[in-house]
This record gives structure tokens, C-alpha cells and sequence, in this order.
């Protein structure tokens, strides 16, 4: 019994697939499906319009969060390379103001030998 609702369930999947229906619109009614095959056998599922709204739009939030979350990691990482550039840059100021400062000390300490 179990296993042939799986398999119904599976060529209503296949069906769906074959119709076309958007993308959000065909995962969320196999979500809804598989959840619903697991707690009671349905040979065929009739949906409410309700329900695959408030699944698409589930899924469409998860969606924008996984976006938002790849964005959060990409911005991170450019603030790092950007802060380990500056920072590169100022080691080098600071060596050339170094190097300039011990040449110049050199200079009087040998003036002030001579």
C-alpha cells in the first residue's frame, strides 16, 4: 500500500514536471506531498490554493535568506581583502618613513662624529 502511493505520488510529480508549472510552484506541491504521503496515504492530492501559496512563499523567503546570507559572505570577504590591502599599504608607508628616519640619523650622528 505504502509503496504504491509512493510510486502515485511520484508520476503525479512527473506529471506536474511534464505541465510545466513554474519552479516554486512544483516544489512546493511535492513538499506538501511527500510530508502529507509520510502522515496519511493520499492517493491523489487535491491542494488548496491557500496552501501552495503559503508554501511558495516559504520557499521563496528561504530562497531570498540563502541570497542574502551568499551576499552577507561575499561582502565579507572583499571587506577583508580590501582591509589586508590598506593595510599592506601602510606597513609600507610606515617603513619608508622608518628607513627615512634612520638615514637621517645616520647623516647627524656622522656629522656630529666628524
Amino acid at each position: 500500500m505504502v509503496k504504491q502511493v509512493q510510486k502515485e505520488a511520484f508520476q503525479l510529480s512527473k506529471q506536474m514536471e511534464k505541465v510545466n508549472l513554474p519552479t516554486e510552484t512544483s516544489v512546493a506541491k511535492r513538499i506538501i506531498c511527500d510530508m502529507s504521503a509520510m502522515w496519511v496515504a493520499f492517493p491523489m492530492l487535491l491542494l488548496p490554493v491557500e496552501l501552495l501559496l503559503a508554501a511558495t512563499g516559504a520557499r521563496q523567503e528561504y530562497y531570498l535568506y540563502l541570497e542574502e546570507t551568499k551576499q552577507k559572505a561575499e561582502t565579507e570577504q572583499s571587506d577583508r581583502k580590501r582591509k589586508a590591502v590598506n593595510d599592506h599599504l601602510e606597513l609600507k608607508e610606515k617603513k619608508g618613513r622608518l628607513q627615512q628616519d634612520i638615514s637621517t640619523l645616520d647623516a647627524s650622528a656622522d656629522t656630529l662624529l666628524t
